[in-house]
Parts: C-alpha cells; structure tokens; sequence
C-alpha cells in the first residue's frame, strides 16, 4: 500500500460494468459432485468493492449464465465501503470529490438482496463508523458478512482468516480506540492494522511449526505482504502505478508484519474463538500502546506465557460452547437506512455511533471484552439509538442519524457470567501487562 494511497487517492480504476435488465435474487448455492464423491465450490474473489456491489452481483450473473454455473461465495478484499446512508460518507477518508453513495445502502436497507452470501475485509476507503460497530465482525447486511478487524471463519471445509485495514508505523502498537465522532487523524488510524491484530493471527500457525496441519486455506488481506513485488512483474507494476517505486525501493510498500462434504455456510473457527478468548486482556478502548506477551522482554507483564496457539483443554472449552454456526438473523439495522435518495437526505451530519447487538451477542457467549460496548462507555457524545429498536411512527426522528437520548445499559442486558469480574475490575496488573505502563 503507498503512501499516497493512505492519502486518498483511489487505490485502482476501474471499468462501468454493464447492468443486466433483471438481477436474479435467488440464493446462489449449488453443490457440483465431482468424480470421487467430493463437492466442488466456486468462490468469486474481487479486489476493492469501492460499494458497487450491484454491478459485482451482476457481473457474477453475467458468468453464471456464460459458464452454466452457480457461485458458492463471494470474497471481497477491502476497500467495501459499507455506506448506509450519506452520513456514513462523511466517515470515509477520502477526498470529497470520492465520496460517492454507490449501491450498497440498497442492500442495507432491504430494497435488494445479495444473490450469494458475501464475506469482507476492511480496507482503507471504509465507512469506519459502521465498522467501528463491528470488531470481532458480523453481518453488515443479510447475507453480507464483515471479517472485523482480524479473523478466522470457515466456509465448507475451509479456513478463511482474514486482516482490515493497511499498515501504519505511527499506531501499530497502539489499541483499536477509535470510534465516531473521529477527529482529523482519527478517521485514517481507524482502518491501521495493530499488532494486537498480527499477534492473534501468529496464533493459527500450528505447533512444532508444523506446516501441514491444520492450515490456513484462503488469507485475505487489503495490503500487500511485504516484499510481494520481487514475486511478480514489478516493471509492469511501477508503470501502472509510478508512485509505488520510491515506496518498495525504500521498503514502505505494504505491511512488514505479516472441502469435501462440509456445508455451505459460515461458522466461526475454534482456534480462532480459542485465541480470542486467550488474549482478552489485550482489548481496550483507551488510547495506549499494547505491548505484546512474546515482546514484553524486560519490562514487568502477568503474562507468564509467550505462545497462545490453542491448548487442548482451550480447545475443548470451545467445543463446550456448542454450534460454532455463525448464525444469519442477527443483522440489525443500526443507522437509519436511506429508502429513497433526495436533496433533504443529502442534507445530514455524520452518522453516530451505535450499540451494534451482534458484538453484544457474541462476547457475551465466548466471554470476553467487548469493545463495541467499551467504546460506548467512554463517551456518552454522538452515540445514537440503534434504528431497529426506534418505534415504526418515530423513525422519522433520526433522519439525522444522531440521537441525544443517553444509551443505557439498560437497552442491552449481557449476563457475562465468570468473566464479569475480569471485564467490570480489571485491577492494576493486568493494565500494566497490557500497556507496559505503571497505573496512575
């Protein structure tokens, strides 16, 4: 990822892709027997979404048809632009004249359906405020599912992990404390990878460093691996991209961190869930730098153990939890959703900041922190009421996409059961093995 690119220019061009007369709304799921009893699945991937997800779908129908096939997935790989209404565009770093509703709102909001179930990174031209809302990920959309900050799910048979957002030395070790409303600097750190996302990812790789087992089968990520260019024709790619030259020649190009039987559809990864659950420690939403178990060297940490692969008794404790199904009828509304495009619907602030159900949900289950909540906490200023629980005769109140009322605890009841101590009294020391810092 350049740097120019972090600055706003759009990161590809691309085609106006012909529209189709009829765009077929029917789930796209097909299971193809191949010779040895196996099932074959067909993933469509794409690049950056840039929102125009109605030309994608059609496009994909427009193969479908030509190949006589059906799509099982489709994967997205950042730059979505989960735009909800025009507010949501004020939450997007980019320059003014990019800021463009596309049709993703359309998909929000119920007027059209994706045709094949959906999976998303975040890149760098996000609405990062309806992201924000979402962490550990979820359903943006029926049938559209966002990866969060950093993932791993699987999706018939395979393992699909996935890291939002580009890399950015400034914050990399800091927490993911952004949240609207976001300042100047703010809406561009939001969509930086930090190392607490790197550091649960490490945690995949198996143990003894065995290379065969149990391995990752898709890895999407917005920004390039480093040193990626050596591996292809990078003259081609420097006179398509001329400013990307000076950033591999000085080593600023990308980020230097870092099926058979199975059904169709989402399930969380248990080592995934394992990790997650591992390193809880490591989620705040206060501004601080994370120092990480395997780099705490000298300075004091609670943290005995450096390695947090999944243990088997860890393991376990996620198969006890029973269904790892991602489940498909937890999306929610949050932000009102635009039905109809007019003068007075461009005419709105920036969207606020929502208590998403799906983060409550899913940390109240395996749990852990939720920082979608901890976000809320730390400020009462431009948190809005969710559209979804506003009576149908007064929706027409948050045309604004703000709501002064003040968000309670009462509005979401999460029983967190052994947890709630270490998440309500986190005491001294686990702060400092979390920050490196002494408490005030």
């Amino acid at each position: 990822m350049s740097q120019n690119e972090e600055e706003g220019d759009p990161c590809c061009a691309h085609d106006t892709i012909p529209a189709t007369s009829e765009t077929n709304t029917e789930p796209l799921i097909v299971e193809q027997e191949l010779g040895d009893g196996t099932k074959k699945v067909r993933i469509a991937v794409v690049g950056c979404s840039h929102g125009e997800m109605e030309a994608i779908y059609e496009t994909m129908a427009l193969i479908e048809q030509e190949k006589n096939y059906k799509f099982d997935l489709l994967i997205c790989c950042g730059d979505y632009q989960a735009v909800r209404n025009y507010g949501d565009l004020l939450q997007m770093s980019v320059p003014p004249c990019y800021r463009s509703l596309q049709t993703f709102y359309k998909y929000y909001s119920g007027e059209k359906s994706a045709p094949v179930l959906t999976v998303f990174i975040g890149g760098n031209h996000e609405a990062s405020g309806y992201l924000c809302e979402l962490p550990n990920g979820g359903w943006v959309a029926p049938n559209i599912y966002f990866m969060g900050h950093a993932s791993c799910i699987k999706f018939a048979g395979l393992r699909i992990a996935g890291l939002s957002g580009i890399y950015g030395f400034g914050d990399f070790q800091y927490s993911h404390y952004e949240r609207p409303p976001f300042s100047e600097r703010d809406v561009k750190t939001a969509y930086h990878v930090r190392n607490v996302d790197m550091f649960r990812l490490r945690q995949l790789k198996a143990a003894n460093e065995d290379k065969v087992s149990n391995p990752i089968d898709i890895m999407i990520s917005h920004d390039w691996p480093g040193g990626i260019a050596e591996f292809g024709n990078k003259q081609w790619l420097f006179r398509k991209k001329d400013r990307f030259e000076a950033d591999h020649e000085s080593g600023k190009l990308g980020n230097p961190s870092g099926m058979n039987d199975a059904p169709l559809e989402l399930s969380y990864d248990p080592h995934w869930l394992a990790i997650l659950k591992s390193t809880d420690l490591l989620t705040t939403a206060d501004k601080e730098q994370i120092i990480l178990p395997d780099m705490a060297g000298n300075r004091p940490c609670v943290y005995e153990r450096k390695d947090f692969r999944p243990t088997e008794s860890e393991l376990k404790q996620i198969e006890e939890l029973g269904d790892l199904r991602i489940k498909t009828d937890t999306f929610r509304q949050t932000a009102p959703p635009l039905k109809e495009v007019t003068a007075e619907s461009k005419k709105v602030p920036a969207s606020a900041y929502y208590r998403n159900p799906q983060s409550a949900e899913f940390c109240q289950w395996l749990g852990i922190r939720d920082l979608n909540q901890l976000l809320v906490e730390k400020s009462s200023e431009y948190v809005g009421t969710p559209y979804y629980m506003m009576p149908s005769d007064d929706t027409a109140s948050s045309s604004a996409n703000q709501n002064q009322e003040e968000f309670g605890d009462d509005d979401f009841i999460i029983d967190r059961g052994g947890n709630a101590e270490n998440v309500e009294d986190e005491g001294p020391e686990a702060k400092k093995c979390r920050t490196g810092e002494e408490e005030e």
